[in-house]
């Protein structure tokens, strides 16, 4: 009894914020929160959960908005000067965009439900890999925070992310099947081990507590939320895109968050302001998302609503959803802090020394 009041009374919690607590509460925490809200709105309410092309336009609205904002990188020279300063990565910024367009559409022409299957497979990869990332950004290495292994961290959330995709699956088309028993069995199973790997995660996370080292809660509180970030896309909608509709929106708040608070903070002097066309670069980004608004989403709408072709529509529709993969593409570059320029150009802009709140 005497060793567990010992414990408790030095267990610390800290509030460290990464972007600010203005920026992360209600940008990166709350959108998690507020998903489960958006799930019991929406799952028992027929004229949203029947009207596929509703939630369909939704969903494709928001992300249109944050593909608008991955082209602001393409506009500071210093990025474009690296992005096409060497014959590979020229191939990877340059050539490989417009090849995965072409292929969707090509495919599109074709067998259209294998750009389908392949923009849904991308899908729930990219929006973990968003979460991995960002929770990086809650971490303070060698400052005493306890800190799971990097491995834990991200293979936790991606087998999250894997196991309720298994469910959606299962709900979508498996589950009357012949081959549901299995399915079903593989589902027990991926669960199983995200039930080890929590468990796991709050062994470390607990052991290196007792060695003095404290909690940070915002960074516990994002891993939680990143966890159960696809139970609305398990359990809501009779369509992929529907089921998709709130982690899509979740995922493309914290995206524009993360590009508001890049712009502000890189070109806040003049040495980088330099860099881009403009003398503000804050209205520069917001008027570059919304041209790429009108005329993407713009032509989204005029084909769903003036092409009667069913052939016809279906290619279309396979030309917007290489968009996206084109978008997935290049973020996974973008971001991609493992190289030393993105790491330098871009991370200390996003990260400010934490304060406790």
């Amino acid at each position: 009894m005497q060793n567990t009041a010992t414990w408790r009374e030095q267990v610390m919690f800290k509030f460290q914020w990464p972007l600010g607590w203005k920026i992360d509460i209600p940008f990166m925490l709350l959108p998690n929160l507020i998903a489960f809200v958006l799930y019991l709105a929406l799952v028992n309410n027929p004229f949203w959960m029947d009207n596929f092309t509703r939630l369909v336009m939704i969903v494709y609205a928001g992300n249109v908005i944050h593909q608008g904002a991955t082209w602001f990188h393409f506009f500071d020279k210093r990025n474009s000067d690296y992005y096409f300063g060497s014959p590979y990565r020229n191939m990877q910024f340059a050539i490989i965009p417009p090849v995965i367009l072409l292929l969707s559409l090509a495919a599109g022409y074709v067998y259209p439900q294998l750009v389908m299957l392949v923009y849904m497979c991308w899908t729930v990869p990219h929006f973990v890999q968003q979460n991995v990332g960002i929770l990086m950004l809650y971490h303070n290495h060698g400052q005493n925070e306890a800190i799971v292994s990097r491995n834990l961290e991200v293979r936790s959330q991606q087998v999250a992310g894997l196991f309720f995709s298994m469910l959606m699956i299962d709900r979508l088309s498996l589950h009357e099947t012949a081959v549901g028993p299995l399915w079903t069995a593989l589902i027990a199973a991926v669960f199983v081990i995200l039930a080890v790997m929590v468990f796991a995660y709050f062994m470390q996370l607990f052991s290196q507590v007792r060695k003095g080292a404290y909690i940070n809660v915002p960074a516990l509180l994002f891993w939680l939320a990143s966890i159960l970030f696809f139970v609305p896309f398990a359990y809501m909608g009779k369509q992929f895109l529907v089921a998709a509709v709130v982690p899509s929106l979740l995922h493309f708040i914290q995206y524009i968050a993360l590009h508001y608070v890049l712009v502000k903070r890189k070109y806040a002097d003049g040495d980088r302001k330099v860099d881009i066309p403009t003398a503000n670069p804050m209205l520069f980004l917001v008027c570059l998302i919304g041209a790429v608004f009108l005329v993407q989403y713009g032509s989204y709408l005029v084909a769903n609503l003036c092409v009667t072709d069913a052939k016809a529509l279906s290619f279309l529709t396979c030309g917007f959803l290489g968009l996206g993969m084109v978008h997935y593409w290049i973020d996974g570059l973008i971001w991609k802090f493992r190289d030393p320029f993105i790491r330098n150009n871009t991370l200390p802009f996003i990260v400010r020394p934490k304060t406790a709140a």
